[in-house]
């Protein structure tokens, strides 16, 4: 009798439970406007500029290592390289960012008064 008892509650909490979370509230439901891609900042650099940098950067090391296997010799300074490949994938990032946001201007606002 017992062991029926605390099915019956246990079947009842998560009938609750589940209605619960069933009937969630109205500002959970709405999803916020997601950011486009190159609108986003990524310790203060559009998103683009940073992959750009990150790849630029390991780029850079693997052509000093081509480099270093064809012309036998061993470079001692990689950050030369590296850093260098960072800069040329900064600008082409920013370039791509510029242009995407050229061909998506921002919707302004209709409630603004000017």
């Amino acid at each position: 009798m017992d062991e029926n008892l605390q099915n019956e509650e246990l079947h009842s909490s998560e009938t609750e439970c589940v209605s619960e979370l069933s009937e969630a509230p109205e500002a959970e439901q709405q999803e916020e406007a997601a950011v486009p891609l190159h609108e986003q900042k990524v310790f203060g650099v559009s998103r683009f500029a940073f992959w750009g940098i990150l790849f630029g950067y390991g780029g850079g090391l693997v052509l000093c290592g081509i480099i270093g296997m064809l012309a036998k010799i061993e470079i001692k300074n990689t950050l030369l390289f590296g850093f260098g490949g960072a800069a040329v994938g900064y600008f082409i990032g920013e370039y791509l960012t510029k242009t995407i946001s050229a061909k998506h201007p921002e919707p302004e606002e209709s409630g603004k008064d000017s």
